[in-house]
């Protein structure tokens, strides 16, 4: 039966434990969110959180010919959904159910799309593939061509059947999958077989039993079941040796009933048929196929006693006397020999009736020996094909191509994950690597079972440590051509990454070296032009004031000496701020400026520059209003602290026009402090703005009242902001003023 691949997209942790309960077997592959790449995985159905799923997923869906087929299945907690999620519903692109769900409606809503969609779907069931590695490839030709029925059950359900059982009750194998394994039985026979079936699985062991099973034309066959329990990928389960005894039944009911009906079916029987005497062992009877097999004539052999046939004498009697106690009895292995001392191994059905008065034996007997020679071969060949991996020094592991489940690891991928080897194989590869490492690895697995050889890098975290993992995916194909399995080859290159990485680094250091080199030369070309142009040209100012100062003077003009001695004033007063911010921003460059923490009080620093600035702003008509707490305090370097404000202050000043305002507010935040300086100056494009900063393009623009400057005084805020653990923001628009936001840890925080 073809295995499914299911999608779910949702993180709803109870439900995905019901979608795994309901999909065992068959591929789910989980995402908590919807990617573009989801679509190429090629589900067969997608199970989504309605609030996760858009309409342009869905017509995503349905609108490209490679994912139509997928059915869409929206779970929510209300069935009110979006407008465009119910028109999908009732256009029957979709379903929808509501949270909590049942395992039952899940599986009833997934059988029905999956009928919906058209290709004779059968009901879910656990994975079909039979376990196993190449070297089991003789083992798997023996199961499949068994003359018995062969099956696996696995939450009452049949797993697996090979051809024998399929013939032997006239179903097709996605019939036999399709349904409880007890609706095959006999009413009669359904309460013993279902006890048998559970304590089996709880480990207790339980004799062969006879069984009525239904045929497909509705008759009944007698079958002999003999089963054992063993983990079949992972979990429990129970492997079921099915033999149709009907004619073996009936042929010992017709020897009781009529001898010459069972002379008849005696001895045209294809299996070998004896009948010994129980007190005495002594053959009274053998039908040509049993003399077939030993290779005595009927004469020979009713001259000897089951003694000289059983190589194992002790164990014979034994069972022998066991069943006139108990009744019939199968022995599964028996060593007997033939008339040429060959040996060989038979599979025994037996039980006592009485005939003409005496306590006889009927022995039906079918020669095994191949199929336990083909049973030690696989076994041999496993074990030397695990002892050439485990001795190879790198990490090996075989996967199905379908399933991705594990089902050949050498020692170093065992050792590499701390984990027994039988916790790997038959496991998920995301639940043994991870799910990150699974998800990366999803796409090389999607080429490898294309046919194509493919590789990849990643780390993985083993058990010392990440490492870098070079994997290497190869395709197996089976003798149809088709891909079976992928064979893993990794080897651990982590010195080599490390290598490659250093070397990286080193060049990622000379790059921030060679940036750290541009902008130190950026600084000493401005710091050249603002000695050359910006100083200069102040100093030729104050000389020419000077002179006409002097000149007024001398000629007794005391106005213009006055007004002079004013501008004098200005000038030196500005190319006093000039060269102090010039000083301050040099020390900041050559690391030479002293840091001093320590608690500043925001309101009373902020009124310092008010006042400082007062006369400046009266000059221009400029209000200046200030709001905030009075136990608002900052973590700073003092001075620093009121070279930001008066910087900000001051070109709050240059650049508002006369008759405006300025707004300076403060406030705590979140273990900081923020303090905005706001005007309704002329403002700022984004070419501006995105210099605004940096020093290689630094330059000023004229006050409103044609103010001159340089641009350095807020290069120096933001370093002397930085270097106080804080940052700085602007906002600003042609014409709306300008807001500077600066924000520094506070005393709290």
């Amino acid at each position: 039966m073809e295995k499914r691949r299911f999608l779910h997209i949702g993180d709803n942790s109870g439900l995905v434990a019901v979608i795994k309960e309901v999909l065992k077997g068959h591929q789910l592959i989980e995402s908590t969110s919807v990617k573009e790449d989801l679509l190429s995985l090629k589900p067969d159905i997608v199970i989504a959180d309605a609030e996760l799923i858009s309409g342009d997923f869905i017509r995503s869906v349905k609108g490209n010919a490679l994912y139509a087929p997928a059915g869409i299945i929206c779970y929510a907690a209300s069935l009110n959904v979006n407008d465009e999620l119910r028109s999908y519903f009732d256009q029957n692109l979709i379903e929808l159910i509501k949270l909590p769900v049942c395992k039952d409606e899940l599986e009833i809503r997934i059988n029905k799309m999956l009928r919906n969609r058209g290709k004779n779907e059968a009901p879910l069931l656990a994975d079909r593939n039979l376990d196993g590695s190449d070297a089991e490839f003789k083992y798997r030709t023996v199961v499949e061509n068994a003359s018995e029925g062969i099956l696996l059950i696995q939450d009452n359900y049949i797993v697996f059947a090979n051809r024998a059982l399929s013939a032997m009750l006239g179903y097709s194998l996605e019939e036999l999958y399709s349904v409880p394994f007890h609706t095959f039985l006999h009413k009669d026979d359904k309460l013993t077989v279902v006890e048998n079936h559970q304590k089996r699985l709880s480990g207790n062991k339980i004799p062969i039993y006879q069984v009525q099973i239904r045929k497909k034309d509705g008759s009944f066959i007698t079958a002999e079941v003999n089963a054992a329990r063993f983990k079949y990928k992972g979990r429990v389960a129970t492997v079921n040796f099915v033999t149709d005894i009907s004619q073996q039944v009936k042929v010992a009911k017709e020897l009781k009933e009529n001898e010459e009906r069972y002379r008849l079916l005696f001895s045209n029987s294809i299996e070998a048929i004896t009948i010994f005497s129980a007190d005495t062992l002594k053959f009274i009877d053998a039908n040509e196929a049993f003399c077939r097999l030993y290779g005595y004539s009927r004469d020979e052999l009713l001259n000897l006693t089951v003694k000289d046939i059983s190589a194992e004498v002790e164990k014979s009697e034994h069972a022998i006397k066991e069943s006139v106690k108990k009744g019939d009895v199968i022995i599964p292995v028996r060593h007997h020999k033939k008339k040429d001392g060959t040996e060989l191994i038979v599979r025994i059905a037996a039980g006592p009736f009485t005939w003409k008065g005496e306590q006889v034996m009927y022995s039906i007997i079918r020669d095994v020996t191949e199929q336990i020679e083909l049973e030690k071969e696989v076994r041999e060949s496993k074990e030397l094909l695990q002892n050439m991996a485990d001795s190879i020094p790198a990490f090996i592991g075989v996967a199905d191509a379908e399933t991705i489940h594990y089902k050949f690891v050498n020692q170093r991928f065992v050792d590499a994950y701390n984990k027994e080897r039988s916790e790997i194989i038959g496991a998920y590869y995301a639940d043994v690597i991870g799910q990150r490492n699974a998800d990366f690895a999803m796409k090389y697995i999607n080429e490898v079972r294309k046919g194509k050889p493919t590789s990849y890098i990643n780390t993985f975290d083993l058990e010392h440590g990440r490492r870098y993992i070079n994997v290497n995916f190869t395709p197996s194909f089976n003798s149809k051509g088709e891909v079976k399995d992928i064979i893993i080859l990794s080897h651990d290159i982590t010195q080599l990454k490390q290598a490659e990485q250093e070397l990286k680094d080193a060049k990622e250091q000379l790059e921030i070296q060679n940036e750290e080199l541009h902008e130190l030369n950026a600084t000493k070309n401005k710091f050249f032009s603002i000695i050359a142009h910006d100083l200069k040209s102040p100093f030729n100012a104050l000389l020419g004031i000077g002179g006409l100062l002097k000149e007024n003077l001398k000629n007794g003009e005391v106005d213009e000496a006055r007004e002079m001695a004013n501008l004098m004033y200005e000038s030196a007063t500005s190319n006093f701020e000039l060269l102090e911010n010039l000083l301050e921003w040099s020390r900041v460059q050559i690391n030479r400026t002293d840091m001093a923490p320590k608690v500043v009080n925001v309101k009373g620093a902020v009124g310092d520059v008010i006042q400082l600035y007062g006369g400046k702003a009266h000059e221009k008509d400029i209000v200046i209003s200030c709001s905030g707490n009075d136990d608002v305090f900052v973590m700073v370097d003092e001075n620093m602290f009121s070279t930001i404000i008066r910087n900000l202050v001051n070109n709050a000043i240059k650049y508002t026009l006369r008759k405006g305002d300025i707004q300076i507010s403060y406030r705590s935040v979140n273990g900081s402090v923020e303090l905005e300086v706001c005007d309704s100056g002329i403002g700022m494009d984004k070419n501006r703005l995105d210099t605004l900063f940096k020093i290689e393009e630094c330059y000023s623009t004229a006050g409103t009242d044609n103010e001159q400057g340089t641009g350095l005084g807020l290069i120096l805020c933001k370093e002397f902001i930085q270097l106080n653990n804080g940052s700085i923001s602007v906002t600003s628009e042609p014409g709306e003023g300008s807001c500077f936001k600066v924000s520094l840890p506070s005393l709290d925080g």
